[in-house]
C-alpha cells in the first residue's frame, strides 16, 4: 500500500478551521481544495521555462520606442 505524503503541517489551529471550512462551503475535502491551486500553477509553464520560450521566438522586427509609441495612442485613442 502506498503511504500518501502529509499534505499539511504546522498550521494554526485558526488557519486549519478556515481552510476546513472553505473546503466544506466548496463541497470538497481539505486536501482537495488545498491542491485545487497547486495543480492549475502545475498546468502553467514555469517561469524559467516561460522565459526560455519567449527568448526562443524571433524577433518582431520593431523598436522599443515605436512599441512605447503605438501604446500611448491605443491609450490617448481609449482616453477620447
Amino acid at each position: 500500500m502506498q503511504r500518501r505524503a502529509r499534505l499539511l503541517t504546522n498550521l494554526d489551529p485558526e488557519v486549519h478551521e478556515l481552510l476546513r471550512q472553505r473546503a466544506a462551503d466548496a463541497g470538497m475535502t481539505l486536501g482537495e481544495y488545498v491542491l485545487e491551486p497547486i495543480r492549475k500553477d502545475l498546468r502553467k509553464p514555469s517561469r524559467t521555462q516561460w522565459l526560455a520560450r519567449v527568448r526562443a521566438l524571433e524577433p518582431l522586427g520593431t523598436s522599443h520606442e515605436n512599441t512605447i509609441a503605438s501604446i500611448d495612442a491605443g491609450r490617448a485613442e481609449r482616453e477620447r
